[in-house]
């Protein structure tokens, strides 16, 4: 196989051209190897092109929607994949996802541009969140939340009738919670 072999969108070749092939075909392998990496970021990533540089946002290599993968672990991430590029206050790093094993149940966090911050389920005005019950056949109405911040837990449906209960508001998360404890972070 000589070095003019043209990129079919299958197979790279990576062991040609080989050290000891004439240049008469460069110009043609430089080309087939453009095609093949744009074949293979183009899978899920926003293909370069010829306006943009490619060290600038835009200019093609970052991820398309849903394409990416969340960091997860418990060291705070604060650079880009490549482990050199710091996350930016912009369109192409806001967004990302970290899975935040320090807690147990992990915690999912978005990068927000300068911090990460912790994702929160929004419930409408006067509506209850509705789960999946234990035996997974039917919903039970959890906790419903009105314009004057009070809280209502549970609707009567059985084994959902706290009493007395009483939930910590915190801006943080406690530093070692213990299991079945209950915080209400204000912040988020």
């Amino acid at each position: 196989m000589s070095s003019s072999t043209p990129f079919d969108g299958k197979k790279l070749y990576m062991s040609y051209p080989t050290s000891d092939e004439p240049h008469g075909n460069d110009y043609q392998e430089h080309q087939n190897t453009k095609k093949a990496i744009n074949y293979l970021i183009g899978k899920e990533h926003i293909a370069p092109n010829d306006s943009t540089g490619l060290d600038q946002d835009g200019g093609g290599g970052e991820h398309e929607n849903g394409a990416a993968v969340a960091y997860q672990g418990t060291d705070t991430p604060g650079y880009k994949p490549d482990g050199v590029t710091a996350l930016g206050d912009n369109t192409y790093d806001k967004g990302r996802l970290w899975i935040d094993t320090n807690y147990s149940p992990a915690i999912l966090r978005r990068w927000a541009g300068t911090t990460w911050s912790a994702i929160g389920v929004l419930i409408a005005n006067n509506t209850f969140l509705t789960m999946i019950d234990a035996a997974g056949t039917g919903t039970v109405n959890v906790i419903k939340v009105n314009a004057s911040d009070d809280i209502e837990i549970g609707d009567g449906t059985p084994n959902v009738k706290p009493k007395n209960l009483v939930i910590e508001n915190t801006t943080s998360d406690p530093t070692g919670p213990v299991s079945g404890q209950i915080w209400f972070r204000t912040d988020v």
